[in-house]
């Protein structure tokens, strides 16, 4: 690519497709939903304080909970409208427990930017770091964890409905 004197010609014809002005509309977020371990259909990713740095855990799933509706919104994902799931001091040793921590939804810090696989692990944006269930418990209130992502490994699957 350059710059040159313009003369309006085929090589000067940009066309628009995303952006302001360009008639296309940003995605929706994916809101309101649970994250369910692949383990289980009844338990469900838990923030159950709204407070920063509150831990993130395994709960059985309580329709309509606040504290286990998430949104996907952009690179975070976001309880309470403005927590966003975060690794805690943004450490990148495995096994570092997850926490809730203030955002801005769509935007937050790197320790608060995830992508959701298309085989349904919840990845650290740029790491190879995923959600993990701790020890495959299910037991309530085992703190989640990030792991090194493994294809195969059960405990970081994650059912978003």
């Amino acid at each position: 690519m350059q710059i040159w004197t313009c003369t309006g010609g085929a090589n000067q014809k940009w066309v628009l497709k995303t952006g302001p002005g360009s008639g296309a509309t940003t995605p929706p977020p994916i809101t309101g939903h649970t994250i369910k371990p692949s383990a289980s259909s009844t338990t469900c990713l838990t923030a159950p304080t709204n407070a920063n740095g509150a831990k993130v855990v395994v709960q059985s799933c309580v329709n309509g909970a606040t504290s286990q509706s998430w949104t996907h919104n952009g690179q975070t994902i976001v309880v309470y409208g403005n927590m966003c799931l975060d690794v805690t001091d943004g450490s990148t040793a495995n096994g570092v427990k997850m926490q809730i921590w203030s955002c801005t939804p769509g935007a937050g810090d790197s320790a608060q930017h995830f992508s959701v696989t298309s085989d349904k692990r919840i990845q650290w944006a740029g790491r190879n770091e995923c959600l993990d269930l701790t020890s495959g418990s299910l037991t309530s209130g085992n703190p989640v964890q990030m792991w090194a992502c493994a294809a195969g490994n059960t405990n970081q699957v994650w059912n978003i409905i």
